[in-house]
């Protein structure tokens, strides 16, 4: 669901700015937060949510948050071996 979801925003906005990556990260993992936590709604035994508050948390914030446009500077390094087709 993220991924397709930032896939969308692949031709708004600039994917070469460390920035916007930087944000791509930070709002991907607020929003898995949210999809954990509404999950754990529908099945409190099976899933274990975590505190938005938490150390663990944050940490994963921020970790996701800078490494974001490392990793996409590193696929971006495979680009010229994709083929992809445009949709009409």
């Amino acid at each position: 669901i993220i991924g397709y979801t930032s896939g969308c925003f692949k031709k708004i906005l600039n994917l070469k700015s460390v920035i916007v990556l930087f944000l791509i990260g930070m709002g991907t993992t607020v929003f898995k937060a949210i999809l954990i936590y509404l999950t754990s709604l529908a099945f409190p035994n099976l899933i274990i949510s975590y505190n938005i508050f938490s150390k663990v948390f944050i940490f994963e914030l921020v970790l996701n948050s800078f490494l974001t446009p490392f990793v996409f500077k590193f696929l971006n390094c495979f680009s010229k071996y994709l083929i992809v087709e445009d949709k009409v």
